[in-house]
């Protein structure tokens, strides 16, 4: 839709050029926020795996009520 808009107008090779920065940079920041999300999860799960703790907590502790 928005590339149908952008296509109607005569582009200087400035405006075509600074668009395919910011499509760049866009696609930076998703990979980004990908492996930032990723490395956070991955963090969580070895924070809270039983066996990693200092004490080696068995996995009945763990999951008691």
């Amino acid at each position: 839709m928005i590339i149908r808009y952008f296509n109607r107008f005569q582009f200087s090779s400035f405006q075509s050029f600074s668009i395919k920065i910011i499509n760049f940079s866009d696609r930076i920041a998703k990979r980004l926020l990908v492996v930032f999300i990723g490395l956070h999860l991955l963090y969580f799960v070895v924070k809270n795996h039983p066996f990693i703790d200092g004490n080696k907590r068995p996995l009945s502790r763990v999951y008691e009520l």
